[in-house]
């Protein structure tokens, strides 16, 4: 039975950082099992040395699963607990529901057994991250029980179901995958995250400054985490993307040579710093369209994932937000140059035009859904399920990053592109294809 209810209170009480580092320590605990929603390497590096005592002396005791969702782990973070745990084989699992509705990985808790049937459930609000082991307002309880203890059986149930694969949420931790999402966005570098909180930091203070905003707190000085030391750990076999700096461009990038079609790779938009070893997967990507509201096309997250290369992701760069409080979400930069024709009756074309493409990915309403934007003159033009064809690198356009066609039902081509559509979107309404 629970034998013992401890509170962890931080900063003014004890911290779960330091009561995880007592137990890291202590011999008698011989396995760890633990999910964390958020990791960043101002957590790693508190824990790092500890966790690598505990696998050399007990290999094979270590499971952790950690989560990626809304950008709050690094890809930097994750890679270097993946190498800790690896190496006295133990597993690293990543977890992530992109089902609807948005299911946030959300947990804290660190589970430790004994060669007895001792048990120490640590639960709390802290990620592994610096501010949630050490100076956040953070709370948690150590609990103390035994491995019948129905609490204890509870908590490793519900770490053995996310640490089972395969699973449709959960994956194993490999370079490869890792890899992977870094590339798709879904694992920031730590300068992509740091860039991404300093300018939501400067819209809010910046709003701050126009409405005359007089601080309603005055604030006290807290403990900063403990100065640990990172210890030297194999190159990471991740290739990670240079964040854009925060200072705005010197001058327009120079020219881009024009991509061979017969060997294509990813030309303009792209960002520099993305592996395009492979570049596009495909030379058409074809869409059925329902208007939105204004001037959006959604274009869907799913086509994205599956040929991110084709549109240049990962984007690098960020939105302009209209309203001070919104947040800034990833969009290609630079805009690729494309040409736009509606195929009505006269044609309408938009040439040399800079496509917006952004997804929103930052926030508590993130979804990320995948979209572009027209201007106003073509999108009163556009029908519903009329089919959008994009193609990347048009051969009889090679300063062009796309070329859009957009054929309407009444299109005598609108047959064959419809065909092309093969795939449908959830719900059934929609549907895309690749060629």
């Amino acid at each position: 039975m629970v034998t013992t209810v401890e509170g962890l209170f931080s900063p003014d009480g004890e911290r779960i950082g330091a009561r995880l580092l007592l137990v890291l320590a202590d011999p008698a605990w011989s396995q760890l099992t633990a999910a964390v929603a958020f990791v960043k390497m101002s957590g790693v590096r508190q824990i790092a040395q500890p966790l690598i005592d505990f696998g050399t002396s007990h290999p094979g005791g270590i499971s952790i699963t950690v989560g990626i969702d809304h950008g709050g782990s690094s890809v930097e973070a994750v890679s270097a607990l993946h190498t800790i745990v690896e190496a006295s084989g133990g597993r690293l699992f990543i977890a992530h529901n992109p089902a609807r509705p948005k299911a946030t990985f959300h947990p804290k808790l660190w589970l430790f057994g004994a060669a007895s049937d001792d048990r120490l459930l640590i639960v709390g609000s802290g990620n592994l991250t610096g501010g949630g082991l050490f100076s956040n307002y953070e709370a948690g309880v150590a609990v103390s029980g035994v491995a019948t203890d129905p609490l204890m059986i509870s908590a490793q149930a519900f770490l053995d179901q996310l640490s089972t694969v395969p699973s449709d949420e959960v994956i194993l931790a490999t370079p490869a995958s890792l890899q992977r999402l870094h590339d798709q966005g879904d694992l920031p570098s730590e300068n992509e995250s740091r860039r991404i909180l300093v300018t939501s930091e400067s819209l809010r203070r910046s709003r701050r400054s126009f409405l005359k905003h007089l601080p309603l707190f005055r604030g006290r000085s807290v403990a900063s985490p403990p100065r640990t030391p990172m210890p030297t750990l194999p190159a990471s076999p991740v290739i990670i993307a240079p964040a854009p700096s925060l200072a705005p461009p010197a001058g327009p990038s120079a020219p881009v040579p024009p991509a061979s079609h017969a060997a294509p790779a990813v030309a303009s938009p792209v960002p520099s710093g993305v592996s395009t070893a492979t570049g596009p997967l495909h030379r058409f990507f074809f869409i059925t369209v329902r208007m939105a509201n204004k001037t959006e096309v959604y274009l869907a997250k799913r086509p994205l994932g599956e040929d991110p290369a084709f549109f240049g992701a990962p984007f690098r760069g960020l939105t302009t937000p209209k309203h001070p409080t919104t947040i800034p979400q990833p969009q290609a930069d630079p805009a690729p140059l494309v040409r736009i024709t509606i195929h009505t009756s006269p044609s309408w074309v938009l040439d040399n035009h800079e496509l917006k493409l952004w997804t929103y990915t930052f926030g508590p309403s993130a979804n990320d859904d995948f979209r572009t934007n027209l201007t106003a003159p073509a999108h009163a033009l556009i029908p519903e399920d009329s089919v959008m064809r994009i193609e990347r690198d048009p051969v009889s356009r090679p300063d062009l990053a796309f070329e859009i066609e957009v054929f309407p039902p009444t299109h005598p081509d609108y047959p064959a592109m419809r065909a092309a559509c093969t795939i449908a979107l959830p719900g059934g309404q929609r549907f895309y294809g690749w060629q």
